[in-house]
């Protein structure tokens, strides 16, 4: 399963005028991309004049939940930039994993990636004991918006998925509490990212969405770079270091970010 992070304005992601970082590489090497989402074949997205209006109406009724400022409560033009990760799926499990660990030093972190890292023993055992509300959390969730407050509430976006959103305050929290315990700073970060994902054991592709490249025989054919000797460190770095610049980035420019999956 694909999961990238993006940043920028909601009505340019709504209305899909961005690229993934998979279609952005693939064109850079000169290769057909096409992606499919579920039966449709096609992603949700709107038009820029209902996406203008759902926007607005989804930050009215975020601005009471997450007490935002009065509006206007982020930068919205498609004028503005945009960055968008390849976060990847095994990113995010292990970063999930590893921050799991730090709250239960007392189990034995695994160096490789489980098949389901959700279901992990550490990760388990935070849902069960209630401390799952954490950083743990803050990288799971759909969305975050510029804002001050520390909370995390579920809302219905512009497309009617219940999604849950936080500030960009809560996620740099985050970051703060995991960051030590991998060794990054802002310039590792930007490093670890700008080289891609790492590799993994697992397969690349799990369901849901799926990508389909023509010259795919090509890429198979190439060597394949060795798994890292602890898989879930080397994942969870890249998976911090992308939540890391996208931050940054979000920040600068006081706009949303996006998991898109």
């Amino acid at each position: 399963m694909g999961v990238d992070l993006f940043a920028g304005p909601l009505q340019r992601y709504y209305t899909r005028r961005w690229e993934t970082p998979s279609g952005a590489a693939a064109r850079a090497q000169g290769l057909d991309f096409r992606m499919t989402y579920g039966k449709s074949g096609t992603p949700p997205l709107l038009d820029a004049r209902a996406a203008k209006a759902e926007v607005r109406d989804f930050a009215t009724r975020l601005q009471p939940k997450l007490q935002l400022r009065d509006g206007p409560y982020w930068n919205e033009s498609f004028e503005l930039p945009y960055k968008a990760l390849r976060l990847t799926h095994e990113g995010l499990g292990a970063l999930v994993l590893w921050t799991a660990h730090l709250y239960r030093p007392d189990l034995k972190r695994p160096s490789r990636l489980p098949k389901d890292p959700w279901r992990a023993p550490a990760v388990v055992q935070a849902e069960q004991a209630g401390y799952y509300a954490g950083p743990m959390a803050v990288f799971e969730v759909h969305m975050v918006v510029p804002g001050a407050s520390e909370r995390i509430r579920s809302e219905v976006d512009p497309l009617g998925r219940e999604i849950l959103v936080t500030t960009g305050t809560v996620l740099r929290q985050a970051i703060r509490a995991v960051t030590p315990s991998l060794g990054l700073d802002a310039k590792a970060a930007v490093r670890i990212t700008e080289a891609g994902p790492p590799p993994s054991g697992l397969p690349l592709l799990r369901g849901g969405r799926r990508w389909y490249e023509a010259s795919k025989a090509r890429w198979l054919r190439a060597p394949q770079p060795p798994v890292p000797e602890d898989e879930v460190r080397t994942l969870a770095s890249y998976a911090l270091s992308c939540f890391m610049v996208i931050s940054r980035f979000a920040t600068e420019h006081a706009v949303p970010i996006v998991r898109d999956e």
